[in-house]
């Protein structure tokens, strides 16, 4: 959503003790009272903080533009399977595209491959899969034959159509 890559945030609506059970989120240094370790990277920090504030105060524009680039795309694409891809099914600025005429053979990363030799930049099936295929793609009623073969193509403010 716009800040810097390499910080990441995470909230929690208590403030919670590190315990021996698994408390702490990286072991180190023992800062916040041995929660995490680390030096704050403060310039990350106010760059985090700066995407949000932005993204929170064009967040009906950014999802109308999303909207209207995902259903663009979703147009002009053909001979594929668009897996769980309405924007109350998921993210307003992604498409999971299967391919489902391909080669036994072919992989989403065969497929990645093709895709970066043409400029274009896509992921790989979701975000949680595992040498076994993903849960969340047959959650959604993907067989493991199209999850194999499919991409996640994230738009952005950046894109164009």
């Amino acid at each position: 959503f716009g800040s810097p890559k390499g910080i990441s945030l995470l909230y929690t609506s208590t403030i919670y003790p590190p315990t021996s059970s698994g408390g702490v989120i990286l072991k180190g240094g023992g800062q916040m009272n041995g929660l995490r370790s680390g030096t704050e990277n403060v310039p990350y920090i106010v760059g985090l903080s700066k995407a949000t504030e932005v993204c929170c105060n064009l967040s009906q524009e950014y999802s109308s533009i999303m909207s209207d680039l995902k259903n663009s795309l979703t147009s002009e694409i053909s001979n594929v399977v668009f897996n769980c891809n309405s924007d109350s099914e998921g993210l307003v600025n992604t498409l999971s595209i299967g391919f489902s005429s391909l080669p036994s053979k072919t992989t989403s990363e065969r497929i990645m491959s093709l895709c970066e030799d043409e400029g274009l930049i896509v992921a790989k099936g979701s975000a949680c899969e595992t040498g076994k295929g993903s849960g969340v793609m047959r959650e959604c009623g993907v067989r493991d034959e199209i999850g194999r073969c499919t991409l996640r193509v994230s738009c952005g403010f950046w894109n164009t159509r």
